[in-house]
């Protein structure tokens, strides 16, 4: 389902839980893509993100789509709440 690289862009997604390297893909000039690209700007080859992704229909068992950027690092950090 990710075969064409002109509606794909394809991320190595590594996670912590394990040592097998995933393939996270978001569709071109789309949201999710403009965010991926924001976490690697300064030519950072590498990035932490805590990413929602999604199985899709007829993918390989490595390959997944990104559907959110949910925080540029490995913590989500909760909107704090005014005590007054």
């Amino acid at each position: 389902p990710f075969g064409d690289d002109k509606q794909w862009v394809c991320y190595g997604i590594a996670s912590p839980d394990t040592e097998t390297l995933m393939r996270g893909y978001c569709r071109v000039n789309s949201d999710v893509a403009a965010d991926m690209e924001r976490l690697f700007s300064d030519d950072r080859k590498l990035s932490r993100a805590t990413l929602e992704i999604r199985r899709v229909k007829d993918g390989e068992s490595l390959q997944f789509e990104i559907t959110r950027v949910v925080a540029e690092d490995w913590v989500v950090a909760e909107p704090s709440v005014d005590k007054s």
